[in-house]
């Protein structure tokens, strides 16, 4: 059985989740379980709603656009989104 299996078990049985980089937190907390840089708390200001809503709708390019900053960086963020509901969806 793969050691990711294990411990994923684990921390399912305890009430937990990893939340990356070695930290394991509780589900109610993983909302915030990845820092958001000063860019994605100056979009959510400036647009009045959370980055996921945000982000979701478009494509890559058209995101981008809209919030004014590279279609890179807006990959990046849904990875880092899509990562969080995965985590999410485990529990």
């Amino acid at each position: 059985m793969p050691k990711k299996t294990i411990k994923s078990r684990i921390l399912k049985s305890r009430g937990q989740v990893s939340a990356g980089y070695g930290k394991i937190t509780t589900a109610d907390k993983l909302s915030s379980a990845f820092r958001k840089t000063h860019l994605m708390k100056y979009i959510e200001l400036q647009f009045h709603e959370p980055l996921d809503k945000l982000i979701a709708n478009g494509t890559i390019y058209e995101v981008a656009k809209r919030l004014g900053v590279d279609y890179s960086t807006v990959s990046k963020w849904r990875k880092i989104v899509e990562e969080v509901d995965r985590i999410l969806n485990e529990l």
